[in-house]
């Protein structure tokens, strides 16, 4: 032994040396279970979660996909490590200590809709001082985008009689009478959308100041509704209009392993990247339309796309 050592000390130095490097710098492995905060079932965010949930299973790790109460649910959920990935409203993280999130994206337009009942005279969002609008739960990313806008409008807190209503109860409300205006933040899908689309007295407002308040706050871009792009056999909308879209992204914990990150950027790619009835082809996903930072494994994809040994 001792004439073995006299040989191969210098080649066990050098293997015991290797081994502590690779234990202070080298990552561990990826986590084998991820949790993913989606949506409400049926909605955009559901179905978004399930999509990446279905790719991380692909890769053997384990993903549960939670039904959530939306953006400021997963927010919380993502800050308490209840969830490692969530889905959320862009704009919707002002005042939450996003110091442990990163985003690695925005993936699909979640566009404001401000339907009006058409006997008004209503043709910008300062018109709407004074009148019953449906804003969504006081605690709603919702919420939270129909006050910015109303205060940039000049339409104070104070200035309109608030209904907490949202999504399809906020149209019946309109079509019924009950509310003078609802400004629901939604992708096109939803029944309810071609629903008051239709509906007779009531007129979608085109925001024509759009491109001032986007440039005003980044988390927002202006999007076109092209006539007919709803239903064609109606004509639905009848005109073109301008809206005002925030984007959905997906944040994740700070420390969510690189590998997981990349699968879900990949997954975004493959489920966003082909265009929809808001977005041209290539637009999604994006390091842009975010307002939590990127995080550094997201900014190096975007910059170089996959590593040589993701690839391979």
């Amino acid at each position: 032994m001792r004439d073995f050592l006299k040989v191969y000390w210098p080649l066990l130095a050098v293997a015991a040396l290797g081994v502590l490097i690779a234990l202070a710098f080298v990552d561990p492995g990826p986590p084998r279970r991820v949790v993913i905060a989606g949506g409400a079932p049926g909605g955009a965010y559901a179905a978004a979660a399930a999509v990446y949930a279905q790719a991380l299973a692909e890769k053997d790790v384990d993903a549960q996909a939670l039904s959530t109460f939306g953006s400021l649910d997963n927010l919380r959920r993502l800050t308490s490590g209840e969830a490692g990935v969530g889905i959320v409203q862009a704009g919707t993280a002002t005042g939450v200590d996003t110091s442990e999130l990163r985003s690695i994206g925005a993936v699909f337009y979640e566009p404001l809709w401000v339907f009006h009942r058409a006997q008004l005279a209503v043709d910008g969002l300062e018109d709407l001082r004074g009148l019953r609008l449906a804003v969504g739960a006081p605690a709603s990313g919702q919420r939270q985008l129909a006050d910015l806008l109303l205060a940039e409008s000049g339409v104070a807190p104070g200035g309109y009689t608030p209904l907490d209503l949202g999504g399809a109860q906020a149209a019946e409300a309109l079509k019924r009478g009950a509310a003078d205006a609802v400004l629901i933040v939604s992708g096109p899908e939803p029944a309810f959308i071609a629903d008051l689309l239709a509906a007779p007295g009531v007129e979608l407002l085109s925001l024509e100041r759009a491109p001032a308040l986007a440039r005003r706050h980044p988390f927002l871009d202006v999007v076109t509704l092209y006539a007919g792009v709803i239903d064609p056999a109606r004509d639905l909308p009848r005109r073109d209009v301008r809206l005002l879209a925030p984007a959905a992204e997906i944040v994740v914990r700070a420390d969510l392993h690189p590998a997981i990150q990349s699968v879900l950027i990949e997954a975004a790619f493959a489920a966003h990247s082909k265009g929809s009835i808001l977005a041209e082809p290539a637009v999604f996903p994006t390091p842009d339309l975010t307002d939590i930072p990127l995080s550094s494994e997201a900014r190096r994809y975007y910059r170089n796309g996959a590593t040589f040994l993701r690839r391979w």
